[in-house]
Parts: C-alpha cells; sequence; structure tokens
C-alpha cells in the first residue's frame, strides 16, 4: 500500500513536474514528452522500489535513509569513474549496458546520456531500452521488498 501511495502517486505527480521542465527548456532535443514522462517516471518507481527494498532489510529508519542515500551517490560515483575514467570495458557491449541498467542509479545516467545522444561506447543503448529496465528493477525489488518483510525479523513480528 505504501508502494502505490509513496510510489505511483508521488512519483505521478513529480514526473509531470520533472518532464513537463524538460521539454520545455528543450534539455533534450529530439525526445518527446511521452518518452521523457516514461523514463522519469520508471525510475522514479525502480529508486522506490529499491528504497523498500533497503528499508526491509535494515531495522532503523535512519539507517535505512543513510544506506540509501550511499546506494545513490555509489551509482553516481561508477558511472563517473567507468565513463570519465575511461573503464569503458565495464559496458563496451549492449549486454553489459543492460545488465548496469538493473541498478537505478547507474541505469538513469546511461539513460540520460541516450537522450543527449552521447555515445557511451561503439554500442549505443536507447533510452526506452533503459526505461524498461528500470520497470524491470521495480518488480525485482518490489519481490525483493516483500520477501525481506516477510523473512527477517524485525521488532513488528
Amino acid at each position: 500500500s505504501y508502494l502505490l501511495a509513496d510510489g505511483v502517486v508521488m512519483n505521478l505527480i513529480l514526473t509531470l513536474f520533472l518532464s513537463v521542465l524538460t521539454v520545455s527548456f528543450s534539455l533534450f532535443n529530439g525526445v518527446d514528452f511521452g518518452d521523457i514522462f516514461f523514463f522519469v517516471f520508471s525510475y522514479c518507481l525502480s529508486l522506490t522500489a529499491l528504497a523498500f527494498a533497503l528499508s526491509s532489510a535494515l531495522d532503523s529508519p535512519q539507517t535505512a535513509g543513510q544506506v540509501a542515500f550511499l546506494v545513490l551517490v555509489s551509482g553516481i560515483a561508477i558511472f563517473l569513474v567507468i565513463f570519465l575514467g575511461g573503464v569503458t570495458t565495464l559496458i563496451d557491449d549492449e549486454t553489459k549496458q543492460k545488465a548496469w541498467c538493473l541498478y537505478p542509479p547507474m541505469a538513469v545516467q546511461m539513460g540520460i546520456y541516450a537522450a543527449a545522444s552521447i555515445p557511451l561506447t561503439a554500442t549505443k543503448i536507447e533510452m526506452s531500452t533503459v526505461s524498461w529496465f528500470m520497470l524491470l528493477d521495480t518488480v525485482i525489488y518490489s519481490f525483493l521488498a516483500w520477501y525481506l518483510a516477510q523473512v527477517l525479523p524485525s521488532e513488528y513480528g
């Protein structure tokens, strides 16, 4: 129920706002409103599901929040090391790029580069592919959150 309230309703509002801004300021030329909306919405959903999975594994809300922040920052740092640091062997083919899309902070960076038509390597992943993988992330992390809530002991049961 929280996933529906936080993941769908709040993310729809945030996605609509960000998509309108992105299209209004022409941040990604040639990318229409629907593609931007789907990309941002799938990213918000995947991050929400990841946060729920992390909070299911950790007892303290403060710890879960700090770990979620570190996971987000580490995704950006990993992308910068791979792309700007010249370690492109980790993303040099489409299979590796799709595998990285299972990690939402990395996937959003790859999707932004795809939307801006900046090739990561000789193989270019499409923004729509990244969006679909982030929806897959949502399913995987939601199931993981549910499973961990059932299996791990907590103060409520």
